[in-house]
């Protein structure tokens, strides 16, 4: 039996009876409980700073969900030189511009399931 559409890091109880093949009804219901996994969530706080021109590597921390993962970013741009691998949530590169640069990044789980987290990168 598979049930959708509940609430990561929740509890639920369940009360389930038995159908034969012919109709018949089982007169016991059998409770059930059941508590889903912890929602997937970006743990990454904050990113260090990087310099012009320095060789640059990051890599955004995950809980729960069930690898593999996807990461993207939705909006904003990291700084000019830096790119995202999508499948290791790893920012690197070598930073091309100073200054202060703002971004929406997200994660996807293999179950469907996504966070979404504002982060920042200041390039000196």
């Amino acid at each position: 039996m598979t049930i959708g559409g509940l609430t990561c890091g929740t509890a639920y109880a369940f009360a389930l009876k038995t159908t034969d093949n012919v109709g018949n009804i089982s007169p016991i219901s059998n409770a059930v409980s059941s508590a889903t996994v912890g929602c997937l969530t970006i743990v990454t706080a904050s990113l260090p700073e990087g310099n012009v021109g320095r060789r640059y590597s990051a890599q955004l921390g995950v809980s729960d969900g069930i690898p593999p993962y996807s990461f993207r970013v939705v909006s904003g741009s990291l700084p000019p030189g830096l790119t995202l691998r999508a499948n290791t949530g790893t920012i690197m590169g070598a930073p091309t511009a100073a200054g202060t640069f703002s971004f929406r990044v997200e994660v996807t789980s293999s179950d469907g399931s996504s966070d979404q987290k504002d982060l920042g990168i200041v390039i000196k």
